[in-house]
This record gives C-alpha cells, sequence and structure tokens, in this order.
C-alpha cells in the first residue's frame, strides 16, 4: 500500500488532471474495436504491412469517407 500511495503522490497533479478534464476511456475502446474487426472478418493477412495499411485506412478520414459511400 505504501509503494501505490507514493505513486499517487507523485502523480498527484497528473492524475487531478485527468480526472477534472472528464475524459474517459470510451474513445480508445471504440478505435479498438473499429481496428480488430477487420483482422477478424478476414481472418489474418498475408503480412502485417497489409494489416497496418488497412488500419491506416479505418482509421484516416478517407476510410470515413469510403465507408459513407459504401453505404449510399
Amino acid at each position: 500500500m505504501r509503494k501505490v500511495l507514493a505513486t499517487i503522490e507523485r502523480h498527484a497533479a497528473v492524475v487531478m488532471k485527468r480526472w477534472i478534464s472528464g475524459l474517459r476511456n470510451a474513445r480508445l475502446e471504440e478505435m479498438n474495436g473499429l481496428f480488430q474487426a477487420p483482422r477478424s472478418s478476414s481472418r489474418g493477412y498475408r503480412n502485417e504491412a497489409n494489416f497496418i495499411t488497412t488500419i491506416y485506412l479505418i482509421g484516416s478520414p478517407l476510410g470515413r469517407f469510403l465507408d459513407q459511400a459504401k453505404s449510399t
């Protein structure tokens, strides 16, 4: 417990700033879900570069544009 308390005391300013900001983990979870969907739907990629390229396309504004174009 002493180690936990010492860590919290060392980072108290950052902890309070984060607490007051009102930001939550939901955005990161949403992004993780977006990035995991192509991996599970395709059952893997031939190499890591293809997967990374897909992540960039999904996460970029161009990816959102392409998603909207598909739905119309």
